[in-house]
């Protein structure tokens, strides 16, 4: 194995373990449907990292525009996930949920 495919093999390495942080951020957020706060917090705050003015529209959308010029790309995406409630644990110890968001 060359000294240049090697290199090749640790940067790439090196790049998928940042990618991976940087989604693991997203993973690790509480976002059940109308409490998207945490993640939508560290969208914006990855956002500006990456040079984008942000924003926030009245019904809590986040919106980050970058550059003055160009082509203008639209990502839509859900920030909330699907939650549960715990509404009652019966004496066997059966845990009774309801569902929070994704109606």
């Amino acid at each position: 194995v060359s000294t240049q495919s090697t290199g090749l093999k640790r940067r790439k390495m090196e790049n998928n373990k940042k990618d991976f942080k940087y989604i693991k951020k997203f993973l690790n957020c509480d976002g059940i449907s109308g409490f998207e706060n945490q993640i939508s917090e560290v969208y914006k705050e990855e956002s500006k990292k990456n040079g984008a003015v942000v924003s926030r529209c009245g019904l809590g959308s986040v919106i980050s525009k970058i550059g003055k010029s160009g082509p203008k790309i639209m990502l839509i995406s859900h920030m909330d996930e699907v939650g549960f409630v715990v509404h009652r644990i019966e004496k066997e110890g059966m845990i009774r949920v309801s569902p929070v968001g994704g109606h």
